[in-house]
C-alpha cells in the first residue's frame, strides 16, 4: 500500500469539497440568527441608544481603546504563533503573510459553519495550495484542533469542579457532554500521535473489513476508492507521528501557544467588561468571561449566532444592568466574530482570486526537503536489512559491476579494454 496520495488525488480530495460548500446559505443563516439575537437584545434594552452610549463612554477612556487594541492583535498574533509551531515540528515552513491569511480564513470559515466543522478543511485546502504536502497539511489542522480540546478540557474539568459558581442544570448538563465529548476526541487524537504503529493496524483492520464487506456486495475485486482513502491515512499517521517525534517538548510548546492564544481571547472580555463600567471583581469578570466562550464554542449554530447574543445577554444579568449587558455583547461580538470574519472574506476571496489565476507561489524548497527525507529513510530501511540479511549481501548484479564502488565481499572482474 502506498504512503502518499498523488497531487491529482489530493486535488479531487480538496477542490470539490470547497466548491461544493453553500457559503451563501451558510452567510444567510448567519445573519439571520444574529440578527434575531440582536433584534432579541435591542428589544430587551429599549432601543439601540445603549449602544451609543457605550461608545461615548469608551471614548473618555482613551486607555482602554488603546488596550483592547493590542490585546486584539496580540490574541491574532498569538494564533499565528500557534500555526507556526506545529508548522516547525511538521517540518512545514510558510510565510508571515500567508501565516496570517490562515489565521482569518480559519476564523471566518469556523464561524461560518455550525460548530467550526470547516475551519480544518479550509486550513488544508489553503496549504495544499501553497504547495504543502497533504497528509502534512491535514495533521497541522487536526493538530491544532486537538490542542485547542486539550486545553478547554482540562480548564473545563477545574473550573467545572472546583468553582463555587451556582450552575443552572442546564449549563451543568451541556458542559458535562461537551467535555465528554472532547475527552473521546482528545484520547483518539493523542493515541495517533504517540501511537501512530497501533492506530495504523486498527484502521487497516477497519478497512480490511470494509473492502471485504465491499466485495462480498458488488462482486468485485477491485476497491480503488477504499484503497485511495487507506493510503491518503497512512500518510496521515505518518505526518502525526512526525509530531510525536518531537516528544514533550513539541507538546508543551503547542499546549503553550495554545493557552496564550485563548488566555487572550478570555482577557479581551474582561478589559471590555471593565472598561463599561462592570461593578465585579476581576476574578468573577474572568470566570464569567471563560464560562460564556467555553459555551458559545459548542453551539450548534454557524459561529454560535442567535445564541451567543440571546444567551450572553441573559448570562451577564447577574453583573450589570441589562443597558450595560446589552452594550457588552454586541461590542464584544463586533470585535470576536464580526470583524475578524469581514477580514476573514476578505482575505480567502483575494487568495482564492490568486488560487483561480495561477498566481500563488508555491513552497517549492518544501518538496525539495521532503524527497532527501525519504530519500534517507529508505536508505536507513536498505540498511537495515542488509544488516538483518549478510548472506544476501554477496550477491552481485550485473548493475553492481558496473558501479564505480563495488560492494564488499564481490569479486569484480576486470572489464575488457
Amino acid at each position: 500500500m502506498a504512503n502518499h496520495i498523488t497531487e491529482t488525488e489530493a486535488e479531487q480530495l480538496t477542490t470539490p469539497a470547497v466548491k461544493k460548500l453553500p457559503v451563501k446559505r451558510l452567510a444567510i443563516f448567519f445573519l439571520l440568527l444574529t440578527g434575531s439575537g440582536l433584534g432579541l437584545i435591542i428589544y430587551k434594552a429599549g432601543g439601540t441608544g445603549f449602544v451609543f452610549t457605550a461608545l461615548e463612554k469608551l471614548a473618555q477612556s482613551p486607555g482602554y481603546i488603546a488596550l483592547i487594541v493590542c490585546v486584539l492583535c496580540a490574541e491574532w498574533l498569538s494564533d499565528y504563533l500557534r500555526y507556526r509551531v506545529l508548522a516547525r515540528h511538521l517540518k512545514v515552513e510558510f510565510p508571515f503573510r500567508f501565516g496570517i491569511q490562515i489565521v482569518f480564513a480559519h476564523l471566518f470559515f469556523s464561524y461560518l459553519t455550525p460548530g467550526g466543522t470547516f475551519g480544518a478543511p479550509i486550513i488544508i485546502y489553503m496549504m495544499h495550495k501553497k504547495g504543502i504536502r497533504l497528509s502534512r497539511a491535514i495533521a497541522l489542522a487536526l493538530i491544532k484542533a486537538f490542542l485547542t480540546f486539550f486545553v478547554m478540557l482540562a480548564s473545563g474539568c477545574v473550573i467545572f469542579m472546583f468553582s463555587d459558581f451556582s450552575f443552572s442544570p442546564a449549563t451543568r448538563q451541556i458542559m458535562g457532554l461537551s467535555v465528554g465529548v472532547v475527552a473521546v476526541l482528545t484520547a483518539g487524537v493523542a493515541s495517533i500521535i504517540f501511537f501512530p504503529t497501533f492506530a495504523q493496524r486498527v484502521i487497516d483492520r477497519c478497512f480490511d473489513s470494509l473492502r471485504g464487506w465491499v466485495r462480498a456486495y458488488t462482486k468485485k475485486e477491485d476497491t480503488p476508492r477504499i484503497d485511495k482513502s487507506q493510503s491518503g491515512l497512512h500518510a496521515t499517521i505518518q505526518s502525526f507521528a512526525l509530531f510525536g517525534k518531537a516528544g514533550w517538548l513539541g507538546v508543551f510548546e503547542g499546549i503553550l501557544t495554545t493557552v496564550l492564544n485563548l488566555g487572550l481571547f478570555v482577557f479581551l472580555s474582561v478589559v471590555l467588561l471593565q472598561a463599561l463600567g462592570f461593578q465585579a471583581s476581576w476574578a468573577k469578570m474572568w470566570l464569567y468571561s471563560y464560562i460564556y466562550f467555553f459555551l458559545i464554542a459548542f453551539a450548534p449554530t454557524p459561529g454560535a449566532s442567535g445564541l451567543a447574543e440571546g444567551g450572553g445577554y441573559f448570562f451577564f444579568q447577574t453583573i450589570g444592568s441589562p443597558q450595560l449587558v446589552s452594550s457588552y455583547v454586541v461590542l464584544w461580538r463586533v470585535l470576536s466574530c464580526y470583524l475578524v470574519m469581514l477580514i476573514g472574506a476578505t482575505m480567502f476571496l483575494r487568495f482564492l482570486r490568486k488560487a483561480h489565476l495561477g498566481e500563488l507561489s508555491q513552497l517549492r524548497h518544501y518538496d525539495e526537503e521532503e524527497t532527501t527525507e525519504e530519500q534517507e529513510e529508505a536508505q536507513t530501511q536498505d540498511d537495515s536489512h542488509a544488516e538483518e540479511n549478510p548472506e544476501k549481501t554477496d550477491t552481485v548484479t550485473e548493475e553492481d559491476m558496473n558501479t564505480e564502488t563495488p560492494p564488499p565481499n564481490a569479486e569484480v572482474s576486470p572489464q575488457p579494454t
